[in-house]
């Protein structure tokens, strides 16, 4: 059990598995993988573009009172739109692609850049990209803090929230999807298809979101504020700061199965490496470790003068 969470913990991986795909069998950054990239970053910006402005699709008639002036129910919404989970949710989703997508380009150019002087790419001789402090290290974090808030957002909206009794608008409709089912989809393909691993230090990003959520709410309701509908002292009934201790009780919970759900990650992460990780791309690694382990020790040797004795 210990060394199987010292795996979890220290996970192996290759210089540069930010960059790369699982099943890639060299070590060079794809040019179809800077796209891929884009067109996950445009993805999640479509999704919170799209929840962010169809609040401004003219009102359909004979809709509930909250759609019966549009300026006023936009106002509401956009004022307690940042204190709901779902939208938490996008918007690190968001944040996570557009910073692996500028990660990526950048890790491209310096990569052509040192093909052109023949010397090794910086990517492939760092060894601390899996730490926290560094950005691929948050990328990698906040790729996985996206991953469990959107199992969250799905799991809870559409068992508890989700009223399928009432009839909605096809714009309302696009609306919950793409707050609600789509961002999972777009995560759960990106887990599928990227190298970099799923470590269990991931979760302390996590904790720390949700003790900002939980943070932020408090705050909204110290300040009065209302639900959407304008009739409610809370934005929900499971954070809802009048009954404190059942606030605390779903708080909890959720951080909870935050943790729980690291584990089925990490061991559905750990079996893509081991069943679709190419052997071919390990042995390209070991032998570009030994050329540069040999390139420096031929520096050291030229350094050395002759006719020097050690002391």
């Amino acid at each position: 059990m210990i060394s199987r969470w010292k795996e979890y913990i220290h996970r192996d991986y290759i210089p540069g598995d930010t960059y790369r795909y699982v099943f890639q069998k060299n070590l060079d950054i794809q040019t179809s993988y800077v796209f891929y990239r884009f067109a996950i970053c445009l993805g999640n910006t479509v999704l919170l573009v799209v929840v962010l402005f169809s609040l401004f699709l003219p009102c359909p008639p004979d809709t509930r009172k909250e759609y019966t002036d549009c300026l006023s129910s936009w106002s509401r919404l956009y004022t307690a739109w940042p204190f709901y989970l779902s939208n938490w949710g996008l918007s690190v989703n968001f944040v996570q692609s557009v910073l692996g997508f500028a990660l990526t380009i950048r890790a491209y150019w310096s990569q052509r850049c040192s093909k052109k002087r023949n010397v090794t790419p910086p990517f492939l001789q760092v060894k601390n990209e899996h730490k926290l402090t560094t950005a691929t290290g948050l990328f990698w974090s906040l790729s996985t803090a996206s991953t469990v808030f959107a199992i969250l957002i799905v799991l809870f909206y559409w068992t508890t929230v989700f009223d399928y009794s009432k009839k909605r608008e096809w714009a309302m409709v696009i609306n919950i999807c793409c707050g609600h089912l789509f961002n999972l989809l777009v995560m759960v393909i990106d887990k599928c298809i990227v190298a970099y691993p799923v470590m269990v230090t991931h979760i302390f990003i996590l904790l720390i979101l949700h003790v900002c959520y939980g943070a932020t709410n408090g705050i909204y309701y110290l300040m009065g504020g209302l639900d959407k509908y304008k009739e409610k002292h809370f934005l929900n009934r499971y954070m809802n700061w009048e009954e404190p201790l059942n606030c605390l009780l779903s708080s909890s919970l959720l951080m909870i199965l935050s943790v729980l759900l690291i584990e089925p990650i990490i061991m559905g992460d750990t079996y893509k490496h081991k069943k679709f990780r190419p052997q071919q791309i390990l042995d390209a690694y070991g032998n570009t470790t030994d050329k540069v382990i040999k390139k420096n020790e031929s520096i050291s040797s030229r350094l050395h003068l002759p006719g020097t004795a050690s002391t």
